[in-house]
């Protein structure tokens, strides 16, 4: 296998994990509901190779979506947090 179709792999197994993420912790827990299934959130994903690694773009309220939190005021480091708690 090459670099360039290893790196569309990962590309492809980054994207299918954020989105199973979505899928299983997208649920609110007082509806039962899953409203970010299909969300413009989910759409966003954007994976793919650049000259150096890959890249990675999505919508940056993921916590504040996923968590219910309210989606005004300042939550300090919730990227890092959704981004840390990939794996």
């Amino acid at each position: 296998m090459d670099i360039s179709s290893a790196l569309k792999e990962l590309c492809e197994e980054v994207k299918s994990i954020i989105t199973e993420r979505i899928r299983r912790y997208g649920t609110n827990p007082r509806t039962g509901t899953n409203t970010l299934i299909g969300s413009d959130l989910e759409k966003s994903i954007d994976v793919r190779p650049t000259d150096d690694g890959i890249a990675l773009q999505i919508a940056d309220y993921w916590e504040f979506v996923a968590r219910g939190w309210k989606r005004t005021g300042n939550y300090p480091g919730t990227m890092r947090l959704f981004v840390r708690n990939i794996d």
